[in-house]
């Protein structure tokens, strides 16, 4: 089993050289193999019906497709996500992660076994890290994932366990792979790399595959936060990351992603928000908000709906394009590490980071724990005052005696004095003329003593001199009552309709329309009768049922003219006899 070749590893033309040379097979081998193990996903050369039975014989001890195993997996009952924990060869694990946003389905795949980063707030880096993935086992674990689901899956992205730009030359190989046209022939486009800053990586990414996404982990906006969140902070800090980025993108011209995890009382201030969107200002930038999953072992807590609300309209005020993640998972603890530190006591088993204590074992750092120490040696928060001025509910906030000891001013309170020395307002009128109701609004009499005018009342006077309305028609004419509205006589004078016609002509059922007879006494033209005639001096339909005249009749129109009907013809000869 020592000569035993991966194929996975193998790139197309390493796959090809190696049938030509060591196997003196033709290059469309290359080709017959490829198809079978990434676009049907059989992974047995026995069963690869198309290579002669001579060929797999020999293929079969010494070249090995074989995915890796399928230790475990679990599904969300909420949003479809599905997560896989992996065996590989040596006994190591590695999770998987299935995503899937409105029929599009992105597999979410791990570089390494562990982390060697130690962030403070992921569960990958709590185990510490083994080793780096080799690039058959990067592209077995979607290779396998689409065999345990049979059917393909659309994109890949490199966010799962361990950090993908430190393990850059086994990541870049499995891309190739999966690009290959003759191989999975996904597109570089289909590809997203989510890292916490490698910054000669970044660099090495955009000459070696530009094309490929970038997504950067950032969860702060300063290097005083960041460091104590993300130590890698301390070996490349914001400002060699993001001169990196700028000549990432000024290369490829590609949009970045910027990752930011919302921790409650942590990084998810407004103060951080407006920090945020200096620091992207000038970057063709994208930030996802991403709501913390709860992890064992550590003391950071989600943010609140509307801590993250607030946030993200922070940013969006200030021009920066934000979106919040929705959660995936988060019934099945689908964030990073979490199913392989669960799964049977055998997550991180010997080694743990550094070859000291596990995590859980000792502290952060090599000072004592949290809750076995003041922050700053100082007495704990609830033992000792903001600072040493007495506590507030023991002092007031100024020197000056508490409010409900002193007026707001030195003048004396409302109730004791008024506003300016004037007598109160019950007491006083709002000027130094007489009240309202003690004078007229005018030196004029009051209204009820006198008319608006001069002139006198209305109901002693006309409007115009004329007379009241009731004593005067509007115009000379005599009053409508007195007059019709026309020469003709009234209306009750008149005779009724029924009595006179409306002009002088005779009444309608007295008189025909014209000279000519009425309808009833004459016909409308000089031809007899529809009920007298038939249509065309035919027999009428029901006088003749069947034969030639009666199937000639049904293509004619009124006036005896074949064809009236659009696209009917007469019948043939004989058709009827």
């Amino acid at each position: 089993m020592e000569d035993v070749i991966k194929g996975l590893d193998l790139s197309y033309e390493e796959l090809r050289a190696l049938l030509e040379e060591r196997y003196e097979e033709p290059r469309f081998r290359a080709d017959q193999i490829g198809t079978w193990v990434y676009r049907k996903r059989v992974f047995d050369i026995s069963q690869m019906t198309d290579l002669s039975l001579d060929l797999r014989e020999r293929l079969a001890p010494e070249l090995d497709f074989r995915p890796p195993y399928l230790a475990r997996d679990v599904a969300s009952e909420r949003d479809g996500t599905k997560k896989f924990l992996w065996r590989l060869e040596d006994g190591e694990t590695v999770e998987s992660v299935l995503l899937v946003h409105d029929n599009r389905r992105t597999a979410c795949l791990s570089t390494q076994v562990g982390c060697p980063l130690a962030c403070a707030f992921c569960a990958t880096g709590q185990g510490g890290f083994v080793r780096d993935l080799k690039a058959g086992e990067i592209v077995g674990q979607l290779l396998a994932m689409e065999a345990q689901l049979g059917q393909d899956i659309a994109n890949v992205v490199f966010m799962g366990m361990g950090e993908p730009l430190l393990n850059a030359d086994a990541l870049l190989k499995a891309i190739a792979i999966l690009n290959h046209p003759k191989l999975r022939a996904m597109g570089i486009r289909r590809f997203t790399i989510s890292t916490v800053g490698i910054v000669p990586a970044i660099r090495r990414l955009a000459e070696e595959a530009p094309g490929v996404g970038l997504s950067v982990s950032l969860h702060a906006p300063n290097d005083s936060l960041r460091s104590r969140l993300m130590p890698v902070d301390r070996r490349y800090p914001l400002g060699a990351l993001m001169a990196a980025l700028h000549d990432y993108q000024e290369r490829t011209g590609n949009r970045i992603s910027f990752e930011y995890l919302l921790m409650a009382d942590v990084n998810d201030g407004l103060s951080y928000a407006r920090e945020l969107a200096a620091l992207l200002s000038g970057f063709k930038a994208y930030v996802n908000l991403i709501p913390f999953n709860a992890v064992e072992g550590t003391d950071f807590r989600r943010s609140s709906r509307a801590r993250i609300q607030r946030f993200r309209e922070e940013l969006q005020s200030l021009g920066v394009e934000v979106e919040e993640r929705t959660e995936k998972g988060g019934d099945i603890d689908a964030a990073c590490g979490q199913l392989r530190r669960r799964d049977s006591g055998e997550a991180y088993p010997k080694r743990p980071a550094g070859g000291g204590p596990r995590r859980e074992d000792r502290p952060r750092i090599d000072r004592p724990r949290r809750e076995e120490r003041p922050r700053a040696d100082r007495p704990f928060r609830e033992e000792r005052p903001r600072t040493d001025r007495p506590f507030r509910e023991e002092r007031p906030r100024t020197d000056r005696p508490r409010r409900e000891d002193r007026p707001r001013t030195d003048r004396p309170r409302r109730e004791e004095q008024p506003r300016a020395d004037r007598p109160f307002r019950e007491e006083r009128s709002r000027t130094d003329r007489p009240r309202r109701e003690d004078r007229p609004r005018t030196d004029r009499p009051r209204r009820e003593d006198r008319p608006r005018t001069d002139r006198p009342r209305r109901e002693e006077q006309p409007r115009a001199d004329r007379p009241f309305r009731e004593e005067r028609p509007r115009t000379e004419r005599p009053f409508r009552e007195e007059r019709p509205r026309t020469d003709r006589p009234f209306r009750e004078e008149r005779p009724r309709r029924e009595e006179r016609p409306r002009t002088d002509r005779s009444f309608r059922e007295e008189r025909p329309r014209d000279d000519r007879p009425r309808r009833e006494e004459r016909p409308r033209d000089d031809r007899p009768r529809r009920e007298e005639r038939p249509r065309d001096d035919r027999p009428r339909r029901e006088d003749s049922r069947s034969g030639r005249d009666f199937a000639f009749s049904r293509f004619t129109d009124k006036k005896g003219k074949g064809g009236a009907r659009k696209g009917l013809r007469p019948p043939r000869k004989g058709r009827h006899s």
